[in-house]
């Protein structure tokens, strides 16, 4: 995956423009809301471990430029003036050779013609590691992903825990509306209020940690974004809702996607690449290097009295370079290159396991959260007719207000679990898209 390129970056910052306009005010900034788009679209522009990957392209890319222009020509200009003591100048029977003032200027073209295969050697090994460069941003681009995913998640389930909670004290309250109005009329005692006020009491801890909990995983999210207080001042929220969207998935289509897709793959695969044109480059040194070179020079005469009078023509050579010893050294790098390239390629087989294990655990975690969706929400709605039925019972005097709590409490619990359960599918199938190579896809 090339870096988002300039009109997906326009799109963003134009985004960003209308989330994050400046405060005109001295008064506290209100809440920022953003889509998981938006939120995907600012990490890919913002995020800090992207930007050290996109510049790490742009250093193999030049590293490419440099091992490519090896086997270009190269055009050298030179030029030189120089003045002599008249006092040195040789001379011989009154007769002074050469002057003081001299002077001389030339171009040369050279161009390899024979390195041993070196120069194809190192361009392809460049070649290699800036794909492979290329594919640590996509790497990069998938975990990053993931993590706006879960981040993003996270800030929908704390706001559904709030309303949760929220949704507990309101029960509560009306609960102790209920009770003293029984026992203004005389049907209850004051211990009855007393109790279900202790309860009400004790339910507002829970929703203070469940909005605190709620800002910080609207911090969470905006340090994997990249923004600052200064880009987005006030608090960050999420904008949307969490939802079961059954998706099918197949376990031997996955793991067959993740080894077509997975960066971290086709990364170590240009590596093991590189590798083999580097034993290449090493082997070169046995053979000879050949350099074909034409020149043309002018400089000053040197038996012409004055200092314009000039000799000019040009120069064609060749020239031949052979390391007939060198101390082993070259055997040396060689073992050394292969040594390299046989750990290249343990690591792409460490890897390829490594992927397949992740593909098929994300695959079981979804499984596993789908029938966890399904348990829960038939759970919640039995709690829910619970506590009907246990205030339809103790109005009618035949259940005890204990009862009536502890319904209360099943489905404070039950919508609790249900909330969750939804957020572990939702982020068991964000991981299913990841293990898969799904965010850095050209198809997803």
């Amino acid at each position: 995956m090339a870096p988002p390129r300039g009109a997906g970056v326009r799109a963003s910052a134009a985004a960003l423009a209308l989330l994050f306009p400046l405060a005109a005010s001295a008064e506290a900034p209100a809440v920022k809301s953003l889509t998981l788009r938006v939120c995907v679209e600012t990490a890919l522009e913002r995020n800090f471990a992207l930007i050290q990957a996109r510049e790490l392209i742009r250093q193999r890319t030049g590293a490419y430029a440099v091992a490519r222009a090896a086997l270009l020509p190269s055009l050298d200009a030179r030029g030189e003036f120089s003045r002599t003591d008249p006092k040195k100048l040789s001379s011989f029977g009154g007769s002074t050779f050469g002057h003081s003032d001299n002077w001389s200027a030339g171009v040369e073209l050279s161009q390899p013609l024979f390195s041993g295969g070196a120069g194809a050697a190192l361009r392809g090994r460049e070649a290699a590691r800036r794909d492979a460069a290329a594919h640590e941003y996509e790497s990069e681009v998938n975990r990053v992903l993931l993590l706006v995913h879960e981040r993003f998640y996270a800030v929908l389930l704390r706001r559904e825990q709030v309303l949760v909670r929220e949704e507990a004290v309101r029960l509560l309250e009306a609960e102790v509306e209920a009770e003293r109005r029984k026992r203004d009329v005389g049907s209850v005692s004051d211990f009855n209020v007393l109790r279900v006020e202790v309860e009400l009491a004790n339910s507002r801890t829970p929703l203070i940690r469940a909005r605190n909990e709620l800002r910080l995983a609207g911090e969470e999210l905006r340090a994997v974004l990249g923004l600052t207080g200064k880009d987005a001042p006030g608090e960050i929220s999420a904008e949307g809702t969490l939802r079961f969207e059954p998706l099918e998935a197949e376990l031997e289509t996955a793991i067959a996607k993740a080894r077509e897709n997975r960066p971290e793959l086709n990364r170590l695969r240009r590596l093991v690449f590189a590798q083999e044109e580097n034993i290449t480059l090493q082997r070169a040194d046995y053979l000879p290097s050949l350099k074909g070179t034409a020149a043309y020079d002018i400089e000053r005469d040197r038996f012409a009295p004055k200092l314009g009078d000039v000799n000019r023509g040009w120069t064609l050579g060749v020239r031949g370079d052979w390391n007939l010893f060198d101390g082993l050294a070259s055997r040396a790098k060689i073992d050394s290159a292969r040594s390299e390239l046989a750990s290249a390629r343990a690591a792409l087989a460490e890897q390829e396991a490594k992927v397949e294990i992740e593909a098929r655990r994300a695959y079981s975690s979804l499984i596993e959260a789908r029938e966890l969706v399904a348990a829960s929400s038939k759970v919640s709605e039995s709690a829910r007719e619970a506590l009907r039925l246990s205030r339809a019972r103790f109005a009618a005097d035949v259940a005890t207000q204990l009862d009536v709590f502890a319904a209360q409490v099943a489905l404070t619990d039950a919508r609790a679990n249900e909330v969750q359960a939804v957020h572990d599918y939702n982020l068991a199938v964000a991981r299913l898209r990841q293990a898969v190579g799904d965010f850095v896809s050209p198809k997803s």
